[in-house]
């Protein structure tokens, strides 16, 4: 298995490909792997000499290795808040736990963006 996960929408279509697993930041900052399959994301080289530039290139990796839980935590906002407007639009009360999903989303969302930062 290589690592890849293919990924469909409900009609079936392909939406694309992620290497599996939990995506970190190499100790020296400039480098993104898959914790699962140790496969190489991405490299986030320093073109320049000056100090922000390194900085620019280690929050470039921090924001690629939070990429999958980000996306994840806006497919499941995106669901939740679809079904919240559908609800609303037909009439029918929001039921409590879909609030406290979105609650629940909506920290998960901070926390994914402040690992990103």
């Amino acid at each position: 298995m290589n690592g890849n996960v293919k990924q469909f929408n409900q009609k079936g279509d392909k939406i694309m490909s992620i290497t599996q697993g939990i995506w970190r930041v190499t100790n020296d900052g400039l480098h993104v792997y898959s914790e699962k399959t140790e496969q190489d994301i991405a490299s986030c080289p320093i073109t320049s000499t000056r100090t922000p530039c390194r900085e620019e290139a280690e929050a470039n990796a921090r924001l690629i290795a939070a990429a999958p839980e980000l996306l994840e935590v806006c497919r499941r906002l995106s669901r939740v808040t679809s079904a919240i407007n559908s609800a609303q639009h037909a009439g029918v009360r929001v039921c409590a736990e879909l609030w406290s999903d979105l609650h629940q989303l909506t920290n998960e969302a901070k926390a994914a963006i402040a690992a990103a930062e």
